[in-house]
């Protein structure tokens, strides 16, 4: 009987029908290739300031060094360095 369960659950999941790209959010359009255009790209997905002003300036070291610690990309120094592109990627994918 908990086969069947499952069975039937895993069946509904797999019919879920894919949303195609042209549907999804803004949020989901694809990150520009020039840094500053970046950072504000990821500021709007991910503020860093308080929405008053207050905060490291957008695109800067320490704005870097907080969306890094916001998304959990290096831990205890280990991970890739600031503001590479395999860094870019790893704060891409966890937007």
């Amino acid at each position: 009987m908990k086969w069947l369960i499952l069975l039937g659950v895993f069946g509904l999941t797999a019919c879920d029908p894919v949303v195609p790209p042209a549907q999804t959010t803004a949020s989901m359009e694809p990150a520009p290739s020039e840094w500053n255009a970046w950072a504000a790209w990821v500021e709007e997905q991910r503020p860093v300031g308080d929405g008053q002003g207050h905060g490291p300036d957008v695109g800067s070291d320490e704005w870097a060094m907080a969306i890094d610690r916001n998304l959990g990309i290096s831990s205890d120094g280990h991970g890739p360095d600031l503001k590479s592109a395999e860094w870019r990627m790893a704060v891409e994918s966890k937007l």
